[in-house]
């Protein structure tokens, strides 16, 4: 990613990625969390990119840790999931996995601990996605 936001500098990058992950997320049955939560990311991400004209890295870091947490809506159709999703979901995987799953999500500080460990993964993985592009990309001159 840290090579894409050094490479295209154009508004809607990110949002283009993010609504395309979100669709196949909802045509995969996960829901239509994904769509709406990476679009509201992906806005926010594009924002912090224009603000530093697509030039600084640490908004390229901070952006990219924000996209991680959209990526990450699909967990919240098991928190706010219609019933008819829910019943639909305990069918086709079984009892067993939907009473696991949702017991876990019946805590209420699961998904608060999955969006920040989005945020966070997506910190570290922008620390080394800078690393690797000034090791790799920069010395060979692609970027």
């Amino acid at each position: 990613m840290m090579l894409y936001f050094a490479k295209i500098k154009k508004f809607g990058m990110v949002l283009i990625t993010y609504t395309i992950n979100g669709i196949l997320m909802f045509f995969l049955g996960l829901g239509f969390y994904s769509l709406i939560f990476g679009i509201i990311c992906a806005l926010i991400a594009e924002f912090i990119l224009k603000s530093s004209d697509y030039k600084s890295m640490s908004s390229m870091i901070l952006a990219f840790a924000i996209a991680c947490v959209g990526a990450n809506g699909n967990v919240i159709c098991w928190v706010y999931g219609s019933k008819d999703f829910l019943d639909k979901t305990a069918s086709s995987m079984g009892q067993d996995y939907y009473n696991t799953v949702a017991g876990y999500f019946a805590i209420w500080w699961v998904l608060p601990a999955i969006l920040v460990s989005g945020f966070v993964g997506g910190i570290l993985g922008g620390l080394f996605g800078k690393k690797v592009l000034n090791k790799h990309f920069e010395r060979s001159g692609l970027v």
